[in-house]
């Protein structure tokens, strides 16, 4: 419960607890960051650990800053892997610039994004001189609505690196919430415009390559992201085929270790199942529609791919990372807990300084994506 100041110190202090009471977690919390020039705080909660209104009141009572997280499926900080609790990032001085926008009524079409991405554009002159700028974005990771966020991010602070993750609720899939301007929302999401004088660059890795089993999907429910045939078949049938286990068998694991790629650009991403349901659909966690033709992955050097993105970010910001804000996939940690390998993956997000959740999507500029991790590094 001790609090961690990232190599360099000073700038960001990372603080971790299991304390079951979220009262006691947040006075924790505070007392970790008791120190002069907080200007925001960044949190990431387990639903299994804390209700949400206790939680809530707790932060509100606590601090006089911006405080923004959400409920993630664990986290993971200088301690290394953490099921439950509180993890949060205390950032401090005059070498940080934020602004958090939330964005409600997420579903609804086109107005309160669009809204929101006006008063961004706005806010953008108020970055001091010398601050370069990137976003970070939280969103509800059962809103289904994350590529139309990030598609109009993207298009409108084209300029500007963003990252981000889909709160998550331990896998149980029934509320996952994002926090801003001091309540927890549901169909929403938050952008904060960040910027800082300090070096970045941003980092995604997986560890998954495109094989040459083709999967064409032949009907499809783009707007629940359900896919009900591929290749003519029930889909689940069609899957099962491909990968050689029954459909009985099918289970966040399986899909972990055999997830499905699509092609942009000169480059490939992959698109994660979610559950198989009744009807031998399959829904994902990214949008999905007919006649996309999808690649079987086939798994490559996890540990040796997470290293390589560390070894390019580190020649980009010259030197170790003080910070990195972490969003890692769920699956790729089951994943690697089946395979005996999370230790060794914590083991480097420790020696890198990685802060962050487990989450239900991953955003990297105008992407949002699955089984990857993403984040952005800070150097000295």
């Amino acid at each position: 419960m001790n609090p961690h100041l990232p190599q360099g110190g000073g700038a960001a202090v990372e603080f971790s607890t299991q304390s079951p009471c979220a009262v006691q977690a947040v006075t924790q919390l505070r007392h970790a960051l008791d120190r002069p020039g907080l200007q925001m705080v960044l949190f990431f909660a387990s639903l299994s650990s804390y209700e949400p209104e206790p939680l809530q009141q707790a932060l509100n009572d606590a601090f006089d800053v911006p405080v923004i997280g959400c409920t993630s499926a664990g986290q993971v900080g200088h301690a290394g892997f953490q099921a439950g609790g509180l993890t949060a990032v205390g950032f401090f001085g005059s070498g940080w610039f934020f602004k958090p926008h939330l964005i409600t009524s997420l579903s609804v079409e086109g107005q309160p994004i669009e809204a929101s991405i006006a008063a961004m554009e706005r806010d953008v002159d108020a970055i001091p001189e010398g601050m370069k700028p990137f976003g970070l974005v939280l969103v509800d990771g059962l809103s289904m609505q994350e590529e139309r966020l990030m598609a109009h991010l993207y298009r409108s602070l084209i300029q500007m690196p963003i990252v981000g993750g889909s709160a998550g609720d331990d896998l149980n899939f029934e509320q996952t919430l994002v926090f801003c301007d001091g309540a927890f929302h549901r169909d929403a999401a938050l952008f904060v415009l960040c910027a800082t004088d300090k070096v970045f660059a941003t980092v995604r890795a997986q560890h998954h390559q495109p094989t040459s089993t083709k999967l064409v999907v032949t009907e499809a429910d783009p707007s629940v992201r359900i896919i009900h045939e591929i290749n003519g078949l029930p889909a689940a049938d069609a899957y099962s085929q491909a990968i050689g286990v029954p459909v009985a068998e099918f289970c966040p694991e399986v899909y972990s270790l055999y997830p499905v790629m699509i092609r942009v650009g000169d480059a490939h991403y992959i698109r994660s199942i979610q559950r198989c349901n009744p009807d031998k659909s399959l829904t994902f966690y990214c949008a999905i529609e007919r006649g996309l033709v999808l690649s079987v992955g086939h798994r490559a050097d996890a540990l040796e791919a997470l290293s390589l993105a560390f070894e390019r970010v580190q020649e980009q910001i010259q030197g170790r990372p003080e910070l990195i804000i972490g969003f890692d996939c769920i699956l790729r940690r089951l994943e690697f807990e089946a395979r005996g390998l999370n230790g060794a993956i914590v083991e480097q997000f420790v020696n890198h300084n990685v802060v962050g959740f487990y989450t239900y999507g991953e955003q990297i500029n105008g992407l949002h994506v699955n089984q990857t991790f993403t984040g952005i590094a800070f150097g000295a």
